[in-house]
């Protein structure tokens, strides 16, 4: 390598990196979000609840495309697809989860 000629950070280590630190923050926020920033707005129960369990579950999808785009190869594309169903995946069990567990509670009925 010749001295001062510009190197480019490898924006697959980027991507990589961006998966990991989201992928953990987003963990944490949707697994102790709500002992953090509390769980109830007052509109509903648990309402600020399913918004941080919701916030975490699409940081965790981003980090999820974020990784299956991170090879730089021709095929990184058609790998890309599947992880983009699986943040799509994850996002819609952590909403179905927010719906049916407050239904199924004995508060759900008193208003």
């Amino acid at each position: 390598m010749r001295s001062g000629a510009y190197d480019p950070i490898d924006p697959r280590l980027v991507l990589r990196a961006y998966a990991l630190l989201a992928a953990v923050a987003g963990f944490a926020l949707a697994a102790w979000g709500q002992l953090w920033f509390g769980s109830n707005l007052g509109v509903f129960p648990w309402d600020q609840a399913v918004l941080l369990r919701m916030c975490g579950a699409i940081i965790i999808s981003a980090a999820l495309c974020a990784w299956g785009m991170a090879s730089g190869d021709a095929a990184a594309i058609r790998r890309a697809l599947s992880w983009f169903i699986g943040a799509h995946a994850a996002v819609w069990v952590m909403l179905v989860i927010q719906i049916a567990g407050p239904l199924h509670h004995p508060a759900a009925g008193k208003a």
